[in-house]
């Protein structure tokens, strides 16, 4: 049908992009999906295939400026505002014992390819990275170093395909903690928690790292978002910002 609607618009020949929405994943994510030829759903931090079932189709809409939570080195396509909000990300977990935890120390789940799940991978390289050997001793064929006792050399992780998932498996018990950004709390452990009926949540006090929020446009219009810029700080001089933040993200300490 997505394909057929397509060919009868005469707008979409080669590449076909429709805006999907799906009933059950609205309820999580409150987004509307974009399709691609081949039947790939995508939206920002999540992807999946296009089922029949549940879904209805609009015709896909071009947009120049977006605010997203996208890191600036995520691609050389697009140019980017300056941050205008700045979120944590945290190690979310379900058991007060949990909380004074390293976070090596446990089992946690994360989703790839998300800014959060981004960041969680570095901090995981950087913690398990072995000691590099200088381009002296590789000439001359030394042998490598070795980790240090006591270093860390793994951490437990399970990868997940979307916050459904993540939040299953933390409620299951199949990871003692999840990694998201500050946003994501408040939504699912603020907003939601009494309509997803979710228990209350500890913030291991050991973060992961950070994401920014930016506007972002094409590369080759840059002067949207010097624009953007100017609006950002507008709203944060007027305290603007602050009461959106407070909204729709939250504010933790």
């Amino acid at each position: 049908a997505i394909a057929r609607g397509a060919k009868l618009s005469g707008k979409y020949d080669n590449c076909v992009h429709w805006w999907l929405r799906n009933p059950s994943w609205e309820f999580w994510n409150k987004a509307s999906f974009v399709a691609a030829s081949g039947g790939v759903v995508t939206c920002g931090e999540n992807s999946g295939f296009v089922e029949a079932k549940g879904f209805c189709v609009r015709p896909a809409v071009s947009v120049d400026l977006a605010a997203a939570l996208k890191t600036k080195s995520s691609g050389s396509g697009y140019a980017y505002s300056y941050a205008y909000y700045t979120d944590t990300v945290y190690a979310v977990t379900l058991d007060r014992a949990h909380v004074s935890q390293p976070v090596h120390e446990l089992r946690v789940g994360y989703i790839p390819n998300t800014p959060a799940g981004t960041v969680f991978a570095s901090y995981v390289r950087e913690l398990t990275a072995a000691p590099e050997q200088s381009m002296l001793d590789k000439l001359l064929r030394r042998p490598a170093p070795t980790a240090a006792p006591g270093s860390i050399t793994s951490v437990d992780t399970v990868r997940l395909g979307s916050y459904e998932e993540l939040l299953d498996a933390l409620l299951s018990g199949r990871i003692d903690a999840a990694v998201m950004a500050g946003a994501y709390v408040h939504k699912y452990f603020e907003a939601e928690r009494e309509a997803l009926e979710l228990p209350e949540c500890y913030l291991l006090e050991q973060t992961v790292g950070e994401v920014e929020y930016r506007f972002m446009a094409n590369s080759e219009d840059p002067a949207l978002t010097r624009l953007a810029d100017m609006m950002i700080y507008e709203m944060k001089s007027s305290g603007e910002l602050d009461k959106l933040v407070e909204k729709y993200i939250g504010q933790r300490g």
